[in-house]
């Protein structure tokens, strides 16, 4: 969404593809795995990996599901090594999805940016990767350039105004609120201690994020900046 809508490529790259799929039971994600390395040749192949499969490109692509087979928690385990996975916002980011046209008749639905967002924050409450984290300050410096620099004047006037947010924050600040209005109560009640654990400056995942920097001063602007976005960010998701 980013780079093929916007085209504002991040700087990070991945080499593979994640597809979520909504199924019903384990039993019919693993049918719809082995139908995938069916045909002649096959278009994927397996791997030791339950959800990686081999594209005849030589691209991996995950597959991810979700829908009935997750718990009451807004989780799925995995069956053969009972890795534990959050889905919370999957439902809501298909709900809310852009139908993406590949060719003739073929479509296909993408997570919206803050459906993606939601999703990363979860991924990174599980993984504890930085680079989830890393991907999400992104998003957030940049979200106004996803054609919303006139939104925040027509939604936001009167937080502006006020002086209630600032206009700095206003893209994250929206952000936010899109991503608040697209998600369900308990997946909001999940997000937000996430949120919470982000908005300290001093916080070692602040800390992993900012990285070796050159001086003390530099080191605590960074901190700081990178904190006001975390913050805003859930301060438009509790409105």
């Amino acid at each position: 969404m980013l780079d093929w809508k916007y085209r504002l490529a991040s700087s990070r790259t991945t080499k593979d593809w994640d597809l979520a799929v909504k199924v019903n039971s384990w039993d019919e994600f693993h049918r719809l795995r082995q139908a995938l390395q069916q045909g002649t040749p096959p278009l994927f192949k397996p791997t030791k990996l339950a959800q990686r499969l081999i594209h005849i490109s030589g691209i991996p692509i995950d597959l991810v599901p979700f829908g009935g087979l997750a718990r009451a928690n807004g989780t799925v385990v995995w069956p053969d090594d009972e890795t534990e996975m959050t889905v919370l916002g999957f439902d809501e980011a298909l709900a809310h999805a852009e139908w993406i046209k590949l060719e003739a008749e073929e479509k296909i639905p993408i997570a919206t940016i803050p459906a993606l967002v939601v999703m990363k924050f979860f991924a990174f409450a599980d993984r504890k990767h930085t680079d989830d984290l890393k991907d999400v300050e992104f998003i957030l410096k940049h979200y106004l350039q996803y054609s919303n620099e006139d939104r925040i004047f027509d939604e936001l006037a009167t937080q502006l105004a006020s002086g209630e947010i600032a206009y700095q924050q206003a893209g994250q600040f929206l952000l936010g609120k899109d991503a608040g209005q697209l998600c369900n109560r308990q997946t909001i009640e999940r997000l937000l201690p996430i949120l919470d654990s982000l908005v300290d400056p001093y916080s070692e995942k602040i800390g992993k994020l900012v990285g070796p920097v050159g001086n003390v001063e530099e080191d605590e602007k960074r901190r700081r900046e990178i904190a006001t976005l975390f913050t805003s960010f859930r301060d438009g998701i509790n409105k």
